[in-house]
């Protein structure tokens, strides 16, 4: 038989009374510790995030925290369509550089067997010059080009590891 030392017990008619907490209680509790935690957890993120890009924290002057900064390097994103069966990512890159005076396309992301894919450039200047190339070039008007602004860049963008996004701003910069 258990026990509870006599010291422990402020009334013997009710040895728990003070360990007993309702069932609303402990849900409010763990509710307000998970909002807390959460909340932790993205200051942190957003502050590391910040500091890798170098925007301004909330310790820096408020003259700073007016000018926003993007999380991706805007309007660098072009979508191409249409694309031959036969070919590869070396032969997308080295089509594309020509249109670029010397610079080179930073990122093809495609996969063997699909018609589609997304190239990613360092300047939105770069973007443009492909897209105007591309459209100018008789010999290949089935392949058509798009920039990518807003919602659908940003998807784009949000699927990506936060790494190679940092990667890509600082490339930019």
């Amino acid at each position: 038989m258990r026990f509870t030392p006599r010291y422990l017990v402020n009334d013997d008619s009710d040895p728990f009374a003070n360990c007993k907490v309702s069932v609303k209680e402990y849900l409010e509790y763990q509710s307000r510790a998970q909002q807390a935690a959460t909340q932790a957890v993205q200051t942190a993120a957003s502050n590391y995030a910040d500091s890798l890009t170098g925007a301004p924290t909330a310790s820096q002057p408020d003259e700073a925290m007016e000018q926003p900064s993007a999380a991706y390097p805007l309007e660098c994103l072009i979508y191409l369509q249409n694309l031959p069966d036969n070919t590869n990512k070396t032969e997308l890159k080295s089509l594309l550089d020509v249109y670029l005076e010397g610079d080179k396309v930073d990122y093809v992301d495609w996969k063997k067997g699909q018609i589609s894919a997304y190239v990613r450039v360092v300047r939105p200047a770069h973007a443009r010059m492909i897209i105007e190339g591309l459209d100018n070039n008789g010999t290949k008007g089935s392949l058509k080009a798009q920039l990518l602004k807003g919602e659908q860049e940003e998807i784009y963008w949000m699927k990506l590891p936060d790494k190679i996004r940092m990667a890509a701003l600082q490339a930019q910069s």
